[in-house]
């Protein structure tokens, strides 16, 4: 089997790796031939996609930080054709829908297809962080004994693993069975 070099060069950038809830992601595609114009009304394709992810701070691994909410997220997918300066350029806005869910993980794959139809991928990875502080408990042995005290360790941090003061709520559940043996 022969090996074909691509015909085009493509670049995809972001505007940034980190995002919040109410701002816009911007990708931008610059599509070159590789003998150095610009790759002119070429057909491309965006696609982005989020998936959950749990939400981990250096030095606090003994924490989990799960959200228990539900998050279901469509596959956002584009298409049409560089500028002619082979360039492209999409732009979504992160909507209140996806507030409180956690820490997210975004893949953005923009594909350029040369004059043969050939298509050249490219991927940019970002983190989506739908609340400003996540709580997170203490992991402790699930089985506890009766009439024996147990101490609830809960911490607040913000993205980067710094200490935060926040008011919360707490509901402890108590589950009861009996067994007839």
């Amino acid at each position: 089997e022969d090996f074909m070099p691509d015909r085009i060069k493509s670049d995809l950038k972001l505007n940034k790796e980190d995002f919040g809830i109410g701002e816009e992601i911007t990708s931008s595609v610059q599509a070159d031939n590789l003998f150095g114009t610009p790759a002119a009304n070429r057909n491309y394709e965006w696609e982005l996609n989020l998936d959950k992810t749990p939400f981990e701070a250096k030095g606090y691994e003994e924490y989990n930080f799960e959200i228990k909410k539900d998050f279901s997220f469509n596959t956002v997918f584009r298409s049409g054709k560089t500028d002619g300066a082979g360039h492209a350029a999409e732009t979504i806005a992160l909507g209140n829908e996806l507030e409180e869910t956690g820490l997210l993980k975004g893949n953005i794959r923009a594909t350029v297809f040369d004059e043969t139809g050939r298509p050249v991928h490219r991927y940019a990875r970002f983190n989506v962080y739908t609340q400003p502080v996540f709580i997170g408990i203490r992991n402790f042995n699930d089985y506890v004994g009766t009439r024996t005290p147990l101490r609830i360790g809960l911490i607040a941090l913000d993205r980067k693993g710094g200490i935060q003061r926040q008011q919360v709520t707490v509901t402890v559940v108590r589950k009861e069975w009996q067994n007839v043996i």
